[in-house]
């Protein structure tokens, strides 16, 4: 084969792929790349000056969008936060000088189901980690290119490109009627409505099986602790308010489980809020999401109850 037809087959191919990739790109800067903005805003909050500090997925993330944070918190919860991500996120402010006198970490039971073995926020995480404690909690062997590349061009990852793509595919087959759900507020859906979304999120959160702990959540877990301890940082869990068809299927699950491990391997303080908005809808924005209402009166009640905890003992 001369070199003229590999120039031609390669400008052929080019040209092909060039207005999806060019089309790949657009929807990326339009789904994800303002989620990476997003979370790179709410890391660069947690300053040296700060000492408590949130932890978790969009739950927490949510729950204090709408109610001032005070000057010594900072809320670093986001997306699907898994637990590895977690202990990565808590070495990155430890790294960074942050001296966190209280961490908040999430326990509903979810947070130990092993969905979030694969539905995490790595992808993200790892863009402001050390590669070091990315690789040793992940048990990867990423290098600072390879991480420098991922900065400037996501879409050079795999997984990046995996996760656009199962993006675009649920967003183009999505029915009218899960898009109509989805936009009407919670307080104004149906009682079948409602029922509806819970029984997805449940699905999503813990499968058709009987609940299985995971194993690597466990693990995490318990490793977060013991670095909260080794630097002296109390420990408090929060479970946060469901709505009351989601709290009606929860008991789908065994999930006693999770109760004996939190019995086991215990944080300093448990705060359970699951029932506090039992009865009402309209804090919610769906089964298992606080919204602007439930934001605005959720957060001073969290914070005035963290204020409020006897102080630790050294």
């Amino acid at each position: 084969m001369d070199m003229k037809r590999i120039l031609r087959d390669t400008a052929l191919a080019l040209a092909l792929v060039a207005p999806l990739e060019g089309w790949l790109n657009v929807e990326w800067a339009r789904l994800l790349a303002p989620r990476h903005h997003e979370y790179t805003a709410d890391l660069a909050r947690a300053t040296p000056g700060k000492r408590v500090a949130f932890f978790g997925d969009s739950h927490p993330h949510s729950a204090f969008l709408n109610t001032p944070v005070p000057d010594s918190v900072a809320n670093v919860s986001f997306g699907s936060e898994s637990l590895r991500d977690i202990h990565v996120k808590l070495l990155t402010l430890l790294r960074r000088g942050v001296r966190l006198h209280t961490v908040v970490l999430q326990a509903d039971p979810h947070v130990f189901s092993p969905y979030r073995e694969t539905t995490n926020n790595e992808q993200v995480v790892v863009l402001g980690a050390d590669v070091a404690d990315y690789n040793a909690v992940y048990g990867r062997s990423l290098s600072g290119v390879k991480q420098l590349g991922m900065r400037v061009y996501p879409l050079s990852d795999v997984l990046n490109r995996n996760l656009l793509v199962s993006l675009l595919t649920a967003k183009y087959t999505r029915s009218a009627a899960a898009a109509q759900t989805e936009s009407t507020p919670w307080h104004r859906l149906s009682a079948e409505a409602r029922g509806r979304v819970a029984d997805g999120r449940l699905l999503d959160q813990f499968g058709t099986g009987p609940f299985a702990l995971s194993a690597v959540m466990y693990e995490q877990w318990k490793a977060i602790l013991a670095l909260c301890r080794q630097h002296g940082i109390r420990v408090v869990a929060i479970r946060y308010p469901v709505a009351d068809e989601y709290l009606a299927r929860l008991p789908r699950y065994d999930l006693r489980a999770v109760d004996e491990l939190l019995r086991a391997t215990p944080p300093d303080t448990i705060l359970d809020y699951t029932t506090l908005y039992a009865g009402q809808t309209a804090p919610f924005t769906d089964s298992d999401h606080l919204g602007a209402a439930g934001s605005a009166a959720f957060g001073p009640r969290v914070f005035a109850d963290l204020h409020n905890l006897p102080a630790r003992r050294r």
